[in-house]
């Protein structure tokens, strides 16, 4: 079966990902002071008076290769089932 979809291709160290267009909301440069931990940890980062949750895709696919520092990135922020991602 061959199963044809619209998106964005987007690079994490040595792999490529196709994130859907109907999941994509945006891209762009993170900032450090827009970061925040919370008291479990967790990363989040303030887009326009809201907080998100970060996804550290490199983590999550065990990828080599990769920057790990953020803002040598972009981030794409993503929505799933009315939850939305930075994801970096």
């Amino acid at each position: 079966m061959l199963v044809i979809i619209d998106g964005m291709n987007v690079r994490v160290g040595d792999a490529n990902y196709t994130v859907p267009t109907t999941s994509f909301k945006e891209s762009f440069k993170p900032k450090l002071s827009d970061v925040i931990t919370d008291p479990d940890g967790n990363e989040m980062i303030m887009v326009r008076g809201h907080c998100y949750p970060i996804l550290r895709l490199h983590e999550r696919f065990h990828t080599r290769d990769s920057y790990t520092d953020f803002t040598e990135g972009i981030f794409v922020m993503i929505e799933q089932m009315a939850k939305a991602y930075a994801c970096s």
